[in-house]
């Protein structure tokens, strides 16, 4: 009898931490952060949705557009044209950045590694979307251009 109770106790053991095993490798899986900075100012950042394969397995996680979330952000306080410096942890091979906003005529420029921001006052939300080779991923940054 203790045979089979400790058979029973081994083989359940055994599938929980070989399930566990998996889940946890697909849960933890290396999602690229984004560090932005202006100066040696860090500026906050919020990952949005993403799409993402691992071992076979592709992740699609679906978040509130970058003006829902950039509604829970303060925001960052930058000097009008300040580049801002964009930092991945894994380098993407394309990246886009949108604003998003009513101002449609407001000019920014972008590079992989940089944005410039506006000239006028105002509160700006971008999303920055990477793209690698296992995926894509969406990140909020928010704004507050300003003169001292």
């Amino acid at each position: 009898m203790k045979k089979i109770l400790i058979f029973s106790i081994f083989l359940i053991l055994f599938v929980f931490v070989g399930c566990n095993n998996d889940y946890y490798e697909i849960k933890n899986f290396d999602i690229p952060c984004l560090t932005v900075t202006n100066d040696n100012q860090k500026i906050t950042v919020e990952r949005g949705g993403y799409s993402w394969a691992v071992k076979n397995t592709n992740i699609t996680t679906d978040t509130d557009g970058p003006e829902k979330i950039a509604e829970n952000m303060e925001g960052d306080i930058v000097l009008p044209n300040t580049q801002l410096n964009m930092k991945f942890t894994q380098t993407p091979s394309k990246v886009n950045v949108i604003y998003c906003g009513e101002l449609k005529d407001v000019e920014y420029s972008f590079t992989e590694n940089s944005i410039i921001v506006p000239k006028e006052e105002g509160i700006f939300v971008f999303e920055v979307a990477g793209e690698w080779e296992q995926g894509r991923v969406s990140y909020t940054i928010k704004i507050i251009v300003k003169n001292n």
